[in-house]
């Protein structure tokens, strides 16, 4: 094999590695941190955890998503961007992890998740990560996590 074969699949494995580590780091590792806080936080101010965009983790005390999910206890369907079912500060926490890149109105989701919670608690996908750039229902790159101002519409 030539040398420059062995380079080229050398930077590739290496980029392969660095895009699935990010991707661990993001979906689980990160999560699972943000979701202990919200938890610990909802317990402290006695009031129930919202969990958006459930999918199939029913880790909230009421578990919200737009497909409908049965098997999730106490599931209800609908959108971030119109959580009126709920009334203002209900909730303790808002647990929404990788929810906010696939909105349409980024403002309004951040929003009504404030109005309905004491804390809300995001999870988003780290702009280096390739992920977050080529999963097709992504609308929105947030570039600091900090700043949900600072995005970029890239569908």
């Amino acid at each position: 094999m030539k040398t420059s074969t062995k380079v080229i699949l050398g930077i590739f494995g290496a980029v392969v590695a660095y895009t699935i580590t990010l991707h661990i780091y993001d979906y689980y590792i990160r999560k699972q941190q943000i979701l202990t806080e919200a938890v610990e936080y909802s317990k402290i101010v006695e009031k129930p955890l919202l969990n958006v965009g459930s999918s199939c983790h029913c880790v909230g005390d009421v578990n919200l998503d737009v497909v409908n999910n049965a098997c999730c206890p106490n599931f209800v369907q609908g959108t971030i961007e119109d959580l009126s079912m709920f009334g203002d500060k209900q909730f303790g926490a808002v647990f929404a992890s990788h929810v906010l890149e696939h909105t349409e109105y980024p403002d309004k989701a951040i929003s009504e998740m404030e109005r309905v919670a004491d804390r809300v608690f995001l999870v988003l996908p780290s702009w280096f990560n390739s992920f977050a750039w080529i999963t097709p229902e992504h609308k929105w790159i947030f570039w600091e996590h900090d700043d949900l101002s600072n995005r970029t519409r890239i569908r």
